[in-house]
């Protein structure tokens, strides 16, 4: 049978192998190395923004065109160098060149884009989209448009089934299309086809402007009701069935 000053001795040695054991272990121990996920390949390319807008010739695009790399399982992929190459339209984009490279970042709010202007003409204009391990090709397009100088100074503009009418600043009403039932209201020929705007008949001012399917109403700065064209039902107002071309 042990004495108690054996037992002192023995829990003192063990005492001492164990503290020993634990400051060993701490000198040995390396940092442990943060989780890095594992990409798997083959990696694709999507757009992620900015494809299919239309805008004045010569102006840069509202939203820039953007694409996201992901790898086989939709992680988000950086490091890879993005290509956008103006293939039609004559722009250029990033203000001077009709190529650059950006590289995908650790963000995924930060995904490649660029500006893209426009070139002079209207019609497409097209960007080719490449990256460094993705096979697939990507184009973005955009759509350079002509404003029409009248189309600019007009105010509001209401739509009918085949006709449309415009209001200017000063209230002068325009409208265009057909006039197959007098929808225009300038006078003209029944089934005559208006292809460029033209003045309501009658030199008022109006304040509202209306198109229905086949005629048009508006009301004057004078708060005075006018209305033009279909009347077989007696939608103008005027007590007949009478189609009115003024």
């Amino acid at each position: 049978m042990r004495t108690s000053q054996q037992l002192k001795k023995l829990c003192e040695s063990i005492l001492i192998i164990a503290v020993a054991g634990c400051s060993g272990s701490k000198s040995d121990e390396s940092p442990t190395a943060p989780y890095q996920p594992v990409l798997v390949e083959p990696f694709k390319m999507t757009i992620n923004q900015g494809n299919g807008q239309t805008v004045a010739v010569g102006t840069t695009v509202d939203t820039p065109p953007a694409v996201l790399i992901e790898d086989a399982t939709g992680q988000f992929v950086t490091g890879v160098t993005v290509t956008f190459r103006v293939t039609a339209g004559d722009g250029f984009l990033n203000g001077n060149s009709s190529t650059t490279s950006v590289s995908t970042v650790s963000a995924y709010g930060s995904v490649p884009h660029v500006d893209w202007t426009l070139g002079p003409l209207p019609g497409w204009n097209t960007l080719t989209v490449t990256a460094d391990k993705v096979r697939d090709t990507l184009t973005i397009s955009a759509i350079a448009t002509t404003p029409l100088p009248f189309m600019q100074s007009l105010t509001r503009i209401t739509a009918g089934w085949d006709h449309t009418c415009g209001l200017t600043q000063d209230g002068t009403a325009y409208c265009w299309g057909s006039n197959s039932k007098g929808q225009i209201g300038n006078n003209g020929s029944k089934d005559s086809v208006f292809v460029t705007p033209t003045q309501v008949a009658g030199g008022l001012k109006f304040a509202e402007l209306s198109a229905g399917n086949f005629h048009t109403c508006g009301v004057t700065v004078t708060d005075r009701a006018y209305c033009w064209g279909y009347n077989e039902w007696g939608q103008l107002g005027d007590g007949t069935q009478v189609d009115r071309f003024t």
